[in-house]
C-alpha cells in the first residue's frame, strides 16, 4: 500500500506587500533565508484564524470589525515549513499533495519552483521523486497571493467590480453576500502530504448505468491506473448495497503512464436510486484494489447509484 507522511501541524507565516519579496536576498522560498521573524501557525487553516490567535487582529465577525481586516486581502501571504524523509522510501515514487490550497498559488520544494495553482476546490499533486532529499532537511514554500489583486487581474471583460467574483475559483460567499460577511480569506485549508507509491496507483474510478429494466441493470465500471512499471498487475473490484452484490477479480497488463480499464456487469434486482420523495436513495459502496502479485499496493473506494436520466422534451 501507498505510505503517507502528513505535513499538516506546525508551519511559519508571514505576510509582504505584493512583489516586496523581490527585493529581499536571500528571497523566502530560497532554503537559506531565515524565517525566525515569521509567527507560528498549524496546518490547515486559514490566515484571519492565525491572525486572531495571535492578536493581531478583532473579532471580525463582531460589530464592524471585518472592515478593519480588509488589508489582509491586498497582501501576499507566504507560509514555510521544514521535514525531513526516510532514508528507507528513497525507493519509492513521490508526490506531493495539498487537498486545499485557498487559492492563488505558488509551491516552491528546496528553492525550486515546482508548480502553480489556482482552484481553491481541486486538490494539486506534484511527482517530487527526484526533488526531496532523503535524511535531509527540506524546506518548503508556499506563496497564497493577494485575492482581491489576482480576482481583478482576471477580469476579462467590463464587468462590475462586485461581480469580479466570477473569475476566482475560490468560495463566492468569501466576498461577500446578503447573509455573510466580506472576509476574503486565504490559507493551506485542507491537508498537505507526502504520498509514497511503489508500481502503480489507482487515479479515479467512474460508474455508469448503461441500461435499466424492471428487474436488472447493465453498469460501466471505468478505473483509471497510472503505472510507474511495466508487468502485470492484478484488480479486485467489490461493489455492494445490502445483499446485491458485484464481485470481480482479474489481471492487466499495464505499461508506464496511464490507462482506463473498462469492465461491464449485469446487475439483477437492483436497488435503484430515487429522487427525495420518489423512493429511497440507494448508493452501492464500491471497492477497487490493485495488487502486484500478492502484495496490495493501493485501494480506491467510492459509492454510486443505478438510475438513468431521460430529458422528454415532447408533450
Amino acid at each position: 500500500m501507498a505510505k503517507i507522511l502528513l505535513l499538516n501541524g506546525k508551519w511559519k507565516f508571514k505576510w509582504f506587500k505584493p512583489g516586496e519579496y523581490l527585493r529581499i536576498s536571500p528571497k523566502p522560498y530560497e532554503e537559506s533565508y531565515d524565517d525566525y521573524s515569521w509567527l507560528d501557525c498549524r496546518v490547515p487553516g486559514d490566515v484571519h484564524t492565525y491572525l486572531l490567535e495571535h492578536r493581531l487582529i478583532e473579532d471580525p465577525f463582531f460589530e464592524r470589525n471585518a472592515e478593519k481586516c480588509r488589508w489582509v486581502e491586498e497582501v501576499d501571504w507566504w507560509f514555510r515549513k521544514e521535514f525531513y524523509v526516510p532514508e528507507e522510501l528513497k525507493s519509492y515514487r513521490v508526490e506531493l499533495v495539498f487537498e486545499g490550497l485557498d487559492t492563488f498559488a505558488t509551491v516552491w520544494l528546496n528553492g525550486e519552483k515546482i508548480a502553480e495553482h489556482e482552484d481553491m476546490f481541486l486538490p494539486l499533486a506534484v511527482d517530487v521523486t527526484d526533488k526531496i532529499k532523503f535524511g535531509e532537511k527540506n524546506v518548503l514554500v508556499v506563496k497564497l497571493a493577494s485575492p482581491l489583486l489576482e480576482t481583478h487581474k482576471r477580469n476579462r471583460g467590463n464587468v462590475p467590480v462586485n461581480l469580479l467574483r466570477a473569475w476566482a475559483r475560490k468560495a463566492q460567499y468569501a466576498y461577500g453576500w446578503d447573509w455573510a460577511t466580506r472576509l476574503l480569506t486565504v490559507g493551506i485549508w485542507r491537508d498537505v502530504k507526502l504520498v509514497f507509491m511503489n508500481s502503480a496507483k489507482i487515479r479515479s474510478t467512474y460508474v455508469r448505468t448503461l441500461e435499466l429494466s424492471k428487474k436488472s441493470a447493465k453498469i460501466l465500471v471505468e478505473i483509471e491506473v497510472e503505472s510507474f512499471k511495466e508487468g502485470k498487475h492484478g484488480l479486485v473490484l467489490k461493489a455492494e448495497c445490502r445483499d446485491s452484490i458485484i464481485e470481480d477479480s482479474f489481471e492487466v497488463e499495464l505499461e508506464r503512464g496511464t490507462k482506463v480499464i473498462e469492465r461491464e456487469y449485469c446487475v439483477e434486482n437492483p436497488y435503484l436510486w430515487w429522487p427525495r420523495g420518489y423512493g429511497e436513495q440507494n448508493l452501492y459502496d464500491l471497492v477497487v484494489e490493485l495488487y502486484v502479485g500478492e502484495e496490495k499496493v493501493d485501494r480506491y473506494s467510492t459509492r454510486f447509484g443505478i438510475r438513468t436520466v431521460e430529458l422528454v422534451t415532447k408533450g
